[in-house]
């Protein structure tokens, strides 16, 4: 088909060639007009994301997340630490509580977590026994039998600790104090600091030294 015919110019219909050349002219720019229009859905479908099936990934929790969790977790190891040794253990740690804060300060390879220490006062309960043990007489006295019949000390020991025990259950005063838990990060683990351990376990025992 020619340029006349697409144009809709007929060979003979007179224009002659200015006729021909607006016919090319109208042409071209049909062409580029058609040129743009596929050039300009090429990059439409270039922009889009591919059709392809993608996996989604759950996003890992970032590293201070995963530190908060280590402290909180060394945390509570060092308070399953204090328990019992001995049956006077079992008496003055029976009253004991700690509740651990849920933040913890993380700053480089060192962290804080404070923690509410509680605990009957011991010192009152043990000084309340040893009062009852110089004023009564008849306590007094059977110590001293014990002790004048040479009794085992292991004896002489139990009859003291019983009245100590005595006490601790009746006592009805509690010492509740806030524990600094400092940690320090080693390798990929985190470690509860000496002196902050060693303060934690007066506090279990409510300062009795």
């Amino acid at each position: 088909m020619t340029c006349n015919a697409l144009c809709g110019v007929a060979p003979d219909s007179g224009y002659g060639d200015g006729g021909r050349r607006f016919g090319r002219l109208f042409i071209y720019r049909i062409a580029a007009c058609l040129c743009s229009a596929m050039l300009a859905l090429v990059l439409v479908g270039c922009a889009q994301p591919e059709a392809s099936e993608q996996v989604v990934q759950e996003p890992e929790p970032p590293s201070t997340e995963l530190d908060e969790k280590a402290i909180l977790d060394a945390a509570e190891e060092a308070v399953d630490e204090i328990k019992p040794a001995t049956e006077m253990d079992e008496h003055l740690l029976e009253y004991f509580t700690c509740d651990l804060e849920d933040t913890v300060e993380v700053d480089g390879d060192h962290a804080v977590l404070r923690a509410l220490v509680s605990n009957v006062d011991l010192s009152q309960a043990i000084g309340n026994a040893y009062e009852e043990l110089g004023h009564n007489p008849e306590t007094i006295a059977s110590l001293g039998k014990l002790y004048a019949e040479d009794e085992t000390t292991e004896q002489l020991g139990k009859d003291l600790t019983e009245v100590i025990y005595k006490h601790i259950s009746a006592c009805d005063e509690m010492v509740d104090t806030t524990v600094e838990l400092r940690f320090t990060k080693k390798g990929n683990a985190w470690k509860l600091e000496d002196e902050s351990a060693k303060e934690f376990a007066r506090a279990a025992y409510a300062g009795l030294e």
